[in-house]
């Protein structure tokens, strides 16, 4: 990749003119063949990227100091920001800031962890509901809903793997537990048109949201 970047920058590679601007997007940003002119704090620079799972990539050049960098990552987030300021041109990284973040770690771990609460509540208690079959299951299908939007919404490629790892244990918890104590639970417990409602209102959120961010 260092010897196609450098046959690139000085113009000694089949296929260099490719680097030449042929159409200009606005008046600081142009696209040559498969490639992008970018001009930053009085320099240009010629780069491209790509991304596949699990790994990240930059190369470019600034052609008028002669200076090239490679960037190969194994990671999901793009490696943009790093290669320009390799090249001595700041720009913005596009990784999530600290509210994603936040959102995506708490929605991770809250999907597992508030159905396990549920399923562990013991009956007769006087501020929370009781566990029942009904509420079972669409506690644990809402913590799967929330896994899912946080994972396909959130900055989910910039949160550690062991957060994902808890969240789909605590789950998985939630749902063996649920199923051990399956024939103890009662189908619908409390006022029963109260807790029937709340219990179908909780699938038709999770379905909805499931639906939506899966289409």
């Amino acid at each position: 990749m260092a010897r196609l970047v450098a046959g690139a920058m000085e113009s000694s590679a089949p296929g260099a003119a490719a680097t030449e601007p042929r159409f200009a997007r606005d008046e600081d940003d142009r696209i040559g063949f498969g490639w992008f002119i970018r001009r930053r704090d009085r320099r240009e620079i010629t780069w491209h990227n790509g991304r596949t799972g699990g790994f990240s990539s930059f190369v470019g050049f600034d052609r008028a100091a002669g200076r090239g960098v490679v960037v190969l990552a194994n990671t999901n987030r793009p490696v943009d920001a790093a290669g320009f300021r390799l090249l001595g041109v700041a720009e913005e990284d596009d990784g999530p800031g600290p509210l994603p973040l936040l959102l995506t770690v708490v929605g991770a771990l809250g999907a597992g962890l508030i159905p396990l609460e549920f399923v562990l509540r013991r009956r007769g208690s006087r501020w929370r509901s009781s566990p029942d079959r009904l509420r079972l299951v669409t506690s644990v299908l809402s913590g799967v809903a929330v896994l899912v939007l946080v994972h396909r919404l959130g900055g989910w490629d910039a949160v550690p793997p062991v957060i994902w790892s808890v969240g789909a244990t605590l789950l998985l918890a939630a749902a063996g537990l649920g199923a051990m104590r399956w024939r103890r639970l009662p189908l619908v417990g409390g006022t029963r048109w109260a807790r029937w409602a709340g219990a179908c209102a909780s699938a038709a959120g999770s379905l909805a949201i499931l639906v939506l961010v899966l289409g």
